[in-house]
């Protein structure tokens, strides 16, 4: 016997903020959205199906149970909950995140392996965002695994053109427990920065909402770890607006940065979001999955 239980805010992040670019739940975050939250694979015959969601908001469990009849399921798709249509996709199956639904207060969570590089693209054209802002809700299984993203945006050729990046760890061989990075480059990374807590933010199997807001010219940008400010150590300077923007991943950053872990929501925005809302976002997220 399943049983579900859901945590129901009396608002939705979309209707708290307005003006995100794009969003992918696996509960319904805006009053305005009608459409499925995500299109699961059963893996016993691969065959597909959208999943939307209950009266509560969350995701339909009752009926993914069913479909999915005792075999694993993997997300191919999270669909865009702005109207925008920026929706994250994995057409590859081995590289399709498994959904489990064994997470806070029973409500369900996506799982990407690093070695399989599970990850979601959400494709995108256009100038790089001269200001973003992102909030990602996610754990990690092992903080000492280097070089591994929630989510972010780069070039995929070269890496370059980097924004709204969350790595865990620190570049190279030199393995910062539990420390989160985030880095902005122009089109060739030769203006660009890096900014990296101090502290170790992050634990193995713990659930944080994690943001990072970056105003164009101000430095350093803003991140919040858990609803916490984070001091920020900066290395880099220069102006790092404008360029080409890379696809957008969830599960990773770029090439190698793949996540071992577990991925709530992701909620983005070309603008900065101020102190004010995403402290209401943070909020939202945290009392609804109870972490």
């Amino acid at each position: 016997m399943i049983t579900t239980y859901f945590k129901v805010p009396t608002d939705m992040p979309l209707d708290l903020v307005g003006g995100a670019w794009f969003a992918h739940s696996l509960r319904r975050i805006s009053s305005t959205y009608t459409g499925a939250l995500c299109r699961i694979r059963r893996n016993s015959d691969n065959t597909e199906s959208d999943i939307g969601y209950t009266q509560e908001n969350g995701l339909d469990i009752p009926t993914l149970v069913t479909f999915l009849g005792g075999a694993n399921g993997y997300i191919v798709k999270l669909y865009d909950q702005t109207g925008n249509g920026h929706d994250a996709m994995q057409i590859t199956a081995a590289n399709q995140p498994l959904i489990s639904l064994a997470e806070p207060n029973g409500l369900p969570a996506m799982v990407f392996t690093k070695t399989s590089a599970m990850t979601l693209q959400v494709t995108l054209t256009g100038t790089k965002p001269t200001e973003f802002s992102v909030l990602c809700s996610y754990l990690t299984t092992n903080v000492n695994l280097n070089n591994q993203a929630a989510c972010g945006s780069a070039i995929l050729s070269a890496n370059i053109n980097m924004w709204g990046l969350l790595l865990q760890t620190y570049f190279g061989d030199n393995v910062q427990t539990g420390k989160i990075q985030t880095v902005v480059g122009d089109s060739l990374l030769s203006t660009n920065f890096s900014a990296t807590t101090p502290i170790n933010a992050m634990a193995n199997n713990i659930y944080k909402p994690v943001s990072i807001r970056f105003q164009s010219g101000v430095l350093p940008p803003s991140m919040h770890v858990g609803g916490v400010a984070q001091t920020l150590v900066i290395s880099g300077t220069g102006s790092t607006s404008g360029g080409t923007t890379g696809n957008f991943y969830i599960g990773k950053g770029y090439p190698g940065t793949e996540l071992d872990g577990k991925i709530l929501e992701s909620i983005i925005y070309s603008s900065y979001v101020s102190d004010a809302n995403m402290a209401k976002l943070e909020t939202n997220t945290k009392s609804y999955y109870g972490i």
